[in-house]
């Protein structure tokens, strides 16, 4: 249920100026990016520098048996996946800066100085979490219409060969780990986790206090339900 309210997906009743495709790990959003560009006949900007998820991008086509150097900035590699799909290079700009949502959607302000209607493509764990950052960096555009549309595709994409390695699954420890909300806070069968003394993040700055836990192994408790501070 909170997957499929954070994957935005609105209704496309207009004509698109341009389709905006946000670096992630998540593969399939370069096809739907690559069909968009097709449908619509507009430009794509890529945006995404090295961030907190180009190591699980490069993870991603490793597992693919995709070469690529390490290193990159997602938006580069995204830039070679979208011409190996079929889009022209003149078809496609870059923005290598950004290394979160509010960076994506700031730096992607920088580089558009007229009201257009922006696709908006992204991860769709953040998607509704980009739409937000998006807004904000564009409330001084007046004109201008942002449509999310995340991917919902789960099969491999179009241009990628299928898997050749399955990995072994392995249990996954308590994790403190980012998401569209904020922080979540997975304590899987770990009573020594639930039992600490607390946690903070660095980026947030809010604690967690294992008082907040009820009883139950899986539970996930979803905390810091604003936007970071780099996001405003």
């Amino acid at each position: 249920m909170i997957a499929r309210y954070l994957a935005r997906r609105d209704p496309i009743d207009r004509p698109v100026d341009r389709v905006v495709l946000m670096g992630s790990a998540v593969l399939e959003s370069v096809d739907a990016a690559a069909t968009a560009h097709r449908v619509y006949g507009v430009p794509i900007l890529v945006t995404g520098g090295i961030g907190h998820s180009t190591s699980f991008l490069e993870e991603a086509l490793r597992r693919r048996d995709v070469e690529s150097a390490t290193g990159r900035p997602e938006s580069h590699v995204f830039g070679d996946l979208l011409i190996s799909a079929g889009v022209a290079p003149e078809d496609i700009a870059v923005e290598d800066r950004s290394t979160n949502c509010g960076e994506n959607a700031a730096f992607t302000r920088d580089l558009i100085s007229t009201p257009q209607t922006l696709l908006l493509i992204q991860d769709p764990t953040m998607q509704r979490r980009t739409h937000a950052c998006f807004e904000r960096s564009f409330a001084d555009l007046p004109g201008t219409t942002l449509i999310s549309r995340a991917t919902t595709s789960t099969s491999p994409p179009k241009y990628l060969p299928p898997t050749t390695v399955s990995l072994p699954r392995t249990p996954r420890p308590a994790v403190i780990r980012r998401s569209h909300l904020g922080i979540v806070l997975r304590a899987d069968d770990q009573p020594a986790f639930r039992q600490d003394t607390g946690s903070r993040s660095r980026r947030r700055g809010r604690l967690w206090n294992p008082s907040d836990t009820p009883s139950g192994a899986g539970f996930t408790r979803l905390i810091c339900c604003g936007f970071s501070r780099r996001c405003r």
